[in-house]
């Protein structure tokens, strides 16, 4: 393994508006539709937070570290979006920045793979979310 190897994580929320209003008007009569929200007011997150989402994708970098160093591309920030639906599951991942890239494979991979995701929630309820993670990956 290559010595001198920096790994900088950083997590990251989207936060922009909600996409039905609607929901938010009544608190007693919520009702969950297929709307993804942007601004839910708890935002969905990894299993454990976030030290726990970077040990999770520090073990999967250290397992491709000789790779990741031979893609001269994959230094950097790749930049993931997806949805966290009610229960958790992944969906709709669009890789933003650094596409093409092997850092952008296995942190695909990662997101995909990994355990349910706890979902985000509007006035205590459950809601499909757009979720934004970026892992950067240095090499010195």
């Amino acid at each position: 393994m290559k010595s001198i190897l920096t790994f900088l994580f950083c997590c990251f929320t989207m936060v922009s508006y909600s996409q039905n209003d609607s929901a938010h008007a009544n608190n007693n009569s919520l009702s969950i539709t297929d709307s993804v929200y942007e601004k839910p007011d708890v935002e969905a997150q990894f299993p454990g937070g976030e030290k726990k989402w970077n040990k999770y994708v520090q073990s999967i970098i250290e397992k491709n570290v000789d790779a990741l160093v031979d893609d001269k591309k994959s230094r950097g920030t790749c930049t993931f979006k997806f949805i966290v639906d009610t229960n958790g599951v992944v969906s709709a991942l669009n890789v933003t920045t650094l596409a093409g890239t092997f850092l952008a494979k296995i942190g695909s991979a990662a997101i995909l793979n990994g355990p349910n995701w706890i979902p985000a929630t509007v006035n205590g309820v459950k809601v499909k979310s757009v979720r934004t993670q970026k892992i950067t990956f240095v090499f010195n």
